[in-house]
């Protein structure tokens, strides 16, 4: 017992030591605005850089109509949108302000508070993957495969929002999986406020998490077996007001503020419509940009046309840059194998589950408020795609990492539980799993994305 438990303390070290230094890696190997061209910067990480930087500069947050945060050629500005990951980089700025003024300096401090984001999310995963898979295996297959994939790597490396969502998704779950297994408790309540309050004020990618998690929790009160049909109203409206009272104490400044300050415009979006078609290139201009909606094309035409579902695939797993430095072919074929083996484990027939806990009703709840989460981000993309951007990026679709994760997991739980499998070639699987995708993240690193900052420096 002794050894397994020193084991596991080794391997938990090395996933966040290793985990840190890519993270840390990235941050300073990614170009920014002050070397080289924009070619090599994260995707619109430098308009979203203006945000914190106002912030810093001014003490304040911004409306969204300065000129010193709005994109140049778009008309609209980030700084419309839900604002919380930038308080903190602003928040991180100021501190190192106080020893430097290098704009170098404060720009990597901004991309290092999301690496901090990283992990936090990492020491969640892995308490997640504990609670979930009993085999200390799977534990390190799903904790390693979510944290060292590339691309959800990538968001933790640079200015943006989708790292915060994250980390936010990493919370509600955790904490529904703390009321699966113990009930919901005011410390789980609080717990799934702060997840909750995160999201709200993150990433409107991941809004689905909040709506999956009032579903799961009306349906948390929901008896046993032998009281079905019974239903705890006194518990879940005790429980239930009070997550409503510090979700609406912990975002309800932002929402009311932009009430008032974008005239009941609350998420911004008909602002930054009106400020894009009022300022923007005729090329980028909402009414004339060249979207498939635009153009008269259906959703189906979208996803058919120009390898639509395989970009999305390809820059879910890694494209980092301005979506322009990719891979080996390799690296997405090997994902493909490995997502296309766990995915076909899920329909091996199982055999029971050791995990009782997670038995009946709550844990096919739980699994469907996954799904559900994993369809609401997907369905995001497409509508965003299809309407406003045209891109097929799936780094729009990490903040559903830890769902997708958790049934190709349960993927790889049913081979592990074949007669056939012995513990030794299940050992030797996992290692060998984790060691490629390791290395994989590591030549993303080093190997795409070194060379590409260094070749767009001598342009």
């Amino acid at each position: 017992m002794q050894d397994k438990r020193g084991r596991e303390k080794a391997i938990l070290l090395l996933y966040i030591l290793l985990f840190v230094i890519f993270a840390v890696s990235m941050v300073f190997i990614q170009a920014i605005y002050r070397r080289g061209s924009d070619y090599s910067n994260p995707p619109d990480e430098l308009f979203r850089f203006l945000v914190p930087k106002y912030i810093y500069e001014n003490g304040k947050l911004p409306t969204g109509f300065e000129e010193e945060v709005r994109i140049s050629g778009y008309g609209y500005s980030y700084a419309l949108y839900n604002v919380l990951p930038y308080i903190i980089q602003a928040f991180f700025m100021k501190i190192a302000g106080i020893f430097t003024k290098s704009g170098d300096a404060l720009y990597y401090i901004a991309r290092l508070s999301n690496v901090l984001n990283g992990v936090i999310t990492a020491c969640l995963v892995y308490a997640i993957s504990k609670r979930l898979f009993f085999d200390e295996r799977l534990q390190w297959l799903f904790s390693f495969g979510i944290m060292f994939l590339p691309e959800h790597l990538f968001v933790h490396t640079y200015v943006n929002t989708d790292s915060m969502a994250v980390l936010s998704t990493a919370v509600i779950i955790y904490a529904w999986i703390l009321s699966m297994d113990e009930g919901f408790s005011y410390k789980t309540d609080i717990l799934l406020s702060i997840g909750i309050i995160i999201c709200a004020l993150s990433y409107y990618n991941a809004y689905g998490f909040i709506m999956c998690s009032v579903l799961f929790f009306v349906s948390s009160f929901i008896r046993r077996k032998d009281e079905l049909g019974k239903y705890d109203f006194k518990e879940m409206l005790k429980h239930g007001f009070f997550i409503t009272g510090l979700v609406l104490i912990g975002t309800g400044w932002w929402f009311v503020r932009e009430y008032f300050v974008l005239s009941g415009d609350i998420l911004g979006l008909k602002t930054r419509y009106e400020l894009a078609v009022k300022y923007a290139l005729p090329e980028v201009n909402p009414l004339s940009k060249n979207t498939y909606r635009n153009r008269g094309l259906s959703v189906i035409d979208m996803l058919i046309e120009d390898e639509y579902i395989n970009n999305v695939f390809v820059s879910f797993v890694a494209v980092f840059a301005s979506m322009k430095a990719v891979g080996n072919i390799w690296i997405y074929r090997i994902y493909k194998l490995l997502y296309g083996c766990a995915f076909l484990g899920l329909f091996i027939p199982s055999k029971g589950n050791k995990d009782k806990k997670a038995q009946g009703l709550k844990k096919i709840i739980f699994e469907i408020c996954l799904i559900l989460c994993i369809i609401s981000v997907i369905l995001v993309l497409i509508i965003y795609s299809y309407t406003s951007d045209y891109q097929s990026q799936g780094r729009y679709i990490i903040p559903a990492v830890i769902p997708i994760y958790y049934f190709l997991t349960k993927g790889i739980e049913k081979y592990f539980s074949l007669r056939i499998i012995n513990e030794r070639i299940k050992t030797v699987a996992a290692v060998f799993v984790v060691t490629i995708l390791v290395v994989i993240c590591a030549y993303m690193i080093y190997g795409v994305t070194l060379p590409y900052a260094l070749a767009d420096l001598k342009v």
